[in-house]
């Protein structure tokens, strides 16, 4: 039932009652039944009209409360649109916080290796460095000796000169030597066939020393020994290499620290060489 039906319900019902009350009481007190009748239509119709406003009024504000509600609804819709799209938002914000998350660790992971090899990297530098001020050290170290060393290798260059023009000198008297060598040799073995007892050799003191060049053309060898040893002319020399007999050889010129031999024989196959070693007494 519509409301407006169950208006007009209640006010039958209302008028039905007062007009049943009414005559009642007008039986009851027998008045003027046609005033009564017509104060009572005209309190009806008042009534009537208050109920028409009254139904007006509750119209227009239905009216008005439909227009609220599809306001309402229109809202509600857009509000639910904008909570949809928020939740999208917030949907793909959240996937954004948690991709965000995931790189921040990475980031911090990524961090902690750099700095663990920035430390590791930090350490090396250290050791380099020391390693680079020892190498520093080393090389000044090494200059120092490279110079001295230049200057010995200046100073030995100078000495082996000196010593290659003695020994050129020196080969040059073996040479002469060795003509009055032969000449001695012959006048000695014509003296050794008049004086069959003569010595021919001079006893030595115990002297050791090593051939240091050798002229095989001519038989003649230079001793690395000379007057600061004790050599003199005359003192015979065996020469040796190793535990093998080699040959004999005889002094025929001293000097300082050289002395000049003579060959006088070697082991059958063999030459004597520089470096082998030689020695007055075995």
């Amino acid at each position: 039932m519509s409301p407006l039906a169950r208006v007009f319900v209640v006010v039958n019902l209302i008028l039905s009652v007062f007009f049943f009350g009414s005559s009642a009481t007008l039986f009851a007190t027998r008045v003027n039944w046609r005033q009564k009748a017509i104060d009572f239509k005209d309190e009806a119709m008042k009534a009537l009209k208050e109920v028409e406003d009254s139904y007006k009024k509750q119209g227009t504000r239905l009216v008005d409360l439909q227009k609220q509600h599809m306001q309402l609804t229109t809202n509600y819709n857009s509000v639910s649109a904008d909570k949809t799209n928020l939740q999208t938002k917030l949907t793909e914000v959240q996937g954004q916080v948690d991709a965000g998350n995931v790189r921040i660790e990475t980031e911090v992971k990524e961090k902690t290796q750099l700095l663990a090899t920035q430390q590791d990297l930090q350490k090396r530098n250290t050791e380099l460095a020391g390693l680079l001020e020892t190498s520093r050290k080393e090389a000044d170290e090494a200059k120092v000796a490279a110079k001295t060393a230049g200057d010995e290798y200046t100073r030995l260059r100078i000495d082996l000169d000196k010593l290659n023009g003695d020994y050129s000198k020196t080969l040059v008297e073996l040479h002469e030597l060795q003509e009055k060598a032969d000449t001695m040799t012959t006048q000695i073995a014509a003296v050794s066939r008049r004086i069959p007892d003569v010595a021919l050799t001079v006893s030595a003191p115990p002297i050791d020393g090593v051939i240091q060049a050798v002229k095989n053309e001519d038989k003649l060898v230079v001793l690395s020994v000379g007057k600061d040893q004790k050599v003199q002319e005359g003192y015979q020399f065996t020469v040796y290499r190793g535990d093998k007999f080699v040959g004999k050889v005889q002094v025929i010129k001293v000097y300082d620290d050289l002395a000049g031999a003579r060959v006088l024989y070697t082991q059958d196959g063999e030459a004597i060489q520089v470096g082998d070693q030689a020695a007055t007494q075995l």
